[in-house]
């Protein structure tokens, strides 16, 4: 072969075979020379001299086959490169120095390199660098570089080659030299990637080793899972049980069948207690997400008993960490614990009564204690009297919901069986009281205060009964023998500490009395030596005199002494140095501001046995400028008192005397008609008057209590001015005023009682009246806001002064009091005011330039935007008489003087009627007469008017008379009580005899 054709190329001839490769290649026409050189390593020279060869002796192939022998050819290179060019099998040609000749299109795949990149470095280096663990593999260390040079063939090689981009894939190998005239001059390898098959044989293996794994792991499992000191299952993620051990199941009496498939948290075990149930639910989520979760928690089992078990929730995951179960692990503590528990509670016991102070806190501690310790619903400790009969429960512990049972008992309420166990020393166990105990023997009353289980421990003390100790339970309970005794140990300590409580109670009071002297916080403490300066002072002394500390030190106490308490400050403190005599004193002290500060100063002195140059005096100063104050106050609002008293009296005097003229006229002398209609009508109008200063005390003191029960509606305020303008019209016109009212133009809607509301205005117009002189004016007036509806009385009377103003609203409050003007009234009236006008949520002022300028009182109301009631909803329903007729009456009062004359105004009006004074004889006699209507007193002796008022519809003949009650009694309370009773309707004394008739003609 021309060697000028092989310039730049390696420097050996190729082998025909590949020659005939080139040349067949190029003979299909469907790649240019240069891109057939560029994919063999040659140049397009060699292409088309090898083709032209080619041509040249295409004719040799249908010579005879000696000829043909005769002639070398391309040694079936058409065939070979078809092959190679077809296979998935990667082929390659590697020279001498181990540069790549040729590769088929399977190698380049494999590796991810074109024909360019693949020529560029020798092939070790590109495919075959690093061994699998990384290290660098050296060139001379390959066999396949190894097979040229050593002349050896290597066959069925794994090794492992990287591509392109780093990445590596398992392969099979082959490599052979080639020889030319004997000598090597390239090595024909064949790759196989086996990667594919490498994971199948890796994964058989890990199956292999999982399963033989797995198998040692089950018997293992299995020894694990069956012990008997444990409770194990397992669950899957999503909480459903798929397995658990005998003792999980059968060990706690459950089913099996009733236990897996279900959710773990659904068992058995926790079914009984949402609370339970919402824990355990948690805790296996938490474990379903990677996490171990262990606490310790209460389980039950079949007979409803309750444990207590160290559960662990652990997640079992993959190589992957993907959680593939959840195993619930657990550890019965229930002994451990209950030791544990008691030993806690009596070292915590001990701890909370041993600087115990008194008898009741040592109860409360130790009841809390145990009942709370034991779950139970109630812990109850009692003290016996001498007589081992009565016994006192002073405290006892309950749970929520439960009653107290705090009081005084005999032991025989509890049945025979429990008060001889008391007696006796015994303890008393009760599991079911419905079950052990007969009603009679002491169920009923455990019954009553709800216990169906009970442990009481007797104490007894020289062979007395002397105290109890009892734990109780809503439901029936097997009491324990650890419970049992725990309250019998304890009922013993804790006497003991109560007793030993008591006995230092007295000493302890006189102790904490001294103590308080000293560290009451209230209290401004100072410390002088004998000549009366300051050595020490706590900071409320400081405070109190406006002074630091540093002030006070070394200052004498006169000159913090109020000089008009000087001189007995004085005589007291030496009298203290002389005879050790402790002294109080209430004096007034200096503040640096110059103010005067109230103290009640106790002084006592402290004397240093070992010196007397140490003595000191030792003063409690208490501020008492409130209490002074207050004082003041007081003595100002007696004087109030005092005065409303005289004008109470004065007020009530005024009505009696009329009528005891009256009455005194109608007893000496025969009057004709008309006198005695004028009499008649001076009781009347007197009583009425009584009567309304009466029902303003009432109003008083229902309004300052809360009493008032409001009934508002939508209302316009003109409505309200115009009835009360005519309740008060006759009191005007008598003093001559001139009254002008002012209304708005447009509708002004209020929410309001309508009573009481005009009860308002009627007091201020009263008020205008009485404090304005005849011919005087008085000005009624409505001013409508957006918000707020204002209506005003102002008159030019009397006025008031500023210091009047400020307590105008007080009770008892009333202008300056004088023989030669009673305008009558109590001094209730604008308190009253104030009072509705706020239940109302509004406001109501005062005004006045002065005296003898007039006054203003204004009251703000709500305003609201739309009716919100329906019209018509003023009208009242009228009592529609029928023809009257004579009717049987029944009046029962203790006092006869008010029956007699009711009685004789009945008759007057022709009807029948009986009296009677008692209770017990009415009822008797009603039941012969059969009366039509009954008016019955309420506070009768022996059988009240209410208990009356059952039996008479108790009654079949009474059982349908109108009763009507006529009391003192006005209270709501009492009102509602009557109806109670059976009473039709109620009347408070003094009644109006017009709505007794009108009540009465309703009968027919």
């Amino acid at each position: 072969m021309a060697s000028s054709d092989q310039q730049g190329q390696p420097n050996f001839d190729h082998p025909p075979t590949f020659r005939a490769a080139v040349a067949l290649a190029a003979h299909k026409g469907d790649q240019s020379a240069e891109a057939l050189a560029l994919r063999f390593g040659v140049t397009p020279q060699q292409v088309l001299a090898w083709h032209d060869e080619l041509l040249e002796h295409a004719g040799l192939a249908f010579q005879t086959e000696g000829e043909a022998a005769s002639v070398e050819l391309f040694d079936h290179a058409e065939l070979a490169l078809t092959i190679a060019e077809n296979s998935t099998q990667g082929f390659a040609m590697m020279d001498q120095r181990g540069y790549c000749l040729y590769a088929n299109r399977a190698w380049l795949e494999m590796t991810g390199y074109t024909v360019e990149e693949i020529r560029s470095r020798p092939l070790h280096d590109l495919v075959h660098h690093h061994y699998p663990d990384g290290r660098p593999y050296p060139m001379e260390a390959c066999p396949i570089d190894r097979a040229l040079p050593e002349r050896f063939d290597v066959r069925a090689h794994e090794d492992l080659f990287f591509r392109k981009d780093g990445s590596t894939f398992h392969v099979l190998c082959a490599a052979s030299p080639i020889f030319r005239r004997g000598v090597p001059v390239a090595t024909v390898i064949e790759i196989r990637d086996i990667t594919e098959q490498k994971q199948i044989e890796w994964k058989e293996r890990q199956a292999i080793r999982s399963a033989i794994a797995a198998a040692e792991a089950n018997a293992k499992y299995r020894t694990f899972f069956e012990q008997d000191n444990y409770f194990a299952c397992v669950m899957l993620p999503d909480g459903t049980l798929i397995e658990a051990n005998r003792l999980s199941v059968e060990g706690c009496g459950f089913r099996r069948e009733d236990m897996i498939g279900r959710k773990f948290w659904e068992g058995g075990w926790w079914s009984r207690s949402d609370a339970l149930m919402k824990q355990v639910r948690a805790g296996a989520l938490e474990a379903a997400e990677g996490h171990t979760v262990r606490f310790e928690t209460r389980y039950f089992i079949a007979d409803g008993s309750q444990r207590m078990a160290d559960l662990v929730l652990s997640p079992v995951t993959d190589d992957a960490g993907q959680v593939l179960f959840v195993a619930p692990t657990a550890v019965d503590i229930t002994e451990s614990k209950r030791v544990e528990q008691r030993l806690s509670l009596l070292d915590t016991i001990s701890q909370a009564t041993r600087n115990a102070l008194d008898a009741r806190t040592i109860m409360a501690d130790v009841t809390r204690l145990v009942g709370v310790s034991l779950d139970v619903t109630r812990c109850a400790y009692a003290d016996v009297e001498a007589d081992n009969d009565q016994f006192t429960i002073r405290h006892d512990w309950t749970a929520a919901g439960a009653a107290s049972t705090a009081g005084v008992y005999s032991l025989n309420l509890f049945g025979q069986r429990a008060a001889q166990d008391m007696r006796s020393g015994r303890t008393l166990v009760i599991r079911n009281v419905d079950a052990e105990l007969a009603i009679g023997d002491g169920a009923a009353m455990f019954n009553v205060i709800g216990i169906k289980a009970i442990i009481c421990c007797p104490l007894v003390k020289a062979g007395k009964l002397a105290a109890m100790m009892a734990v109780h339970h809503a439901l029936p309970r097997n009491w324990t023998a650890d419970e049992i005794a725990l309250v019998e140990a304890l009922v013993d300590r804790s006497w003991a500490h109560i007793e030993r409580v008591r006995s230092n109670e007295a000493l302890r009071r006189n102790e904490t009395h001294l103590l308080s002297l000293f560290e009451q916080t209230a209290a401004g403490i100072a410390e002088s030596d004998l000549a009366g300066r300051i050595v020490n002072a706590n900071e409320r002394y400081c405070r109190m005199l406006g002074r630091s500390r540093a002030e006070l030190i070394g200052r004498s106490i006169e000159e913090l002494t109020h000089p008009d308490d000087l001189a007995l400050t004085a005589l007291q403190f030496q009298e203290l140095v002389r005879d050790g005599k402790p002294f109080e004193i209430e004096k007034r002290y200096l503040r640096a501001d110059g103010a005067a500060v109230w103290a009640n100063t106790a002084v006592s002195l402290i004397r240093d046995s070992g010196s007397a140059s140490g003595d000191i005096a030792l003063a409690v100063v208490l501020d008492i400028t409130e209490r002074k104050r207050a004082e003041e106050k007081l003595k100002e609002a007696d004087r109030r008192k005092d005065e409303f008293l005289a004008m109470l009296a004065h007020e009530l005097r005024n009505p009696l005397a009329p009528i005891g003229a009256a009455a005194d006229l109608l007893r000496l002398t025969q009057l004709d008609e008309a006198r005695l209609a004028q009499t008649s009508a001076i009781i009347s109008r007197q009583v009425r008057h009584m009567t309304g200063l009466i029902d303003d005390l009432l109003d008083v003191s229902r309004v300052t209590r809360g009493l008032v029960k409001l009934s508002p509606v939508n209302l316009d305020v003109r409505t309200i001015v115009s009835d009360a303008v005519e309740q008060v019209r006759a009191a005007i016109e008598a003093r001559r005023h001139h009254l002008t009212v002012q209304l708005a133009p447009e509708s002004a809607l209020v929410w309001t009682d309508r009573k009481r509301m005009v009860q308002v205005l009627v007091n201020l117009l009263h008020n205008a009246v009485k404090y304005t002189p005849e011919e005087g004016s008085i000005v009624v007036s409505i001013d409508v806001q957006p918000e707020r509806v204002l209506f005003a009385v102002q008159d030019n009377g009397i006025g008031m002064s500023a210091e009047l103003i400020s307590s105008a609203f007080d009770l008892f409050t009333q202008a300056e009091r004088s023989l030669d003007r009673s305008q009558g009234g109590l001094g209730i009236g604008l308190a009253l005011v104030r009072s509705l006008v706020e239940l109302h949520r509004g406001t109501v002022c005062a005004q006045s330039a002065g005296r003898g300028l007039g006054s203003r009182f204004t009251v703000s109301l709500p305003r609201l935007g739309e009716p919100l009631r329906p019209a018509g909803a003023w009208q009242e329903h009228a009592i529609v008489p029928v023809r009257q007729r004579a009717l049987t009456i029944l009046i029962v009062d203790d006092n006869a003087d008010a029956a007699a004359m009711l009685a004789m105004f009945l008759e007057g009006c022709g009807h029948r009627v009986l009296v009677e004074h008692d209770s017990h004889a009415a009822l008797e006699r009603a039941g012969r007469e059969a009366p039509d209507a009954c008016l019955l007193d309420i506070g009768l002796p022996g059988l009240d008017g209410n208990a009356l008022a059952r039996a008479l519809r108790a009654q079949p003949r009474t059982a349908s008379a109108l009763l009507i009650a006529v009391t003192g009694y006005g209270q709501e309370r009492d009102r509602r009580e009557a109806m109670a009773a059976g009473f039709d309707h109620h009347f408070v004394k003094p009644v109006d005899t017009a709505d007794i008739l009108a009540l009465l003609k309703t009968i027919n």
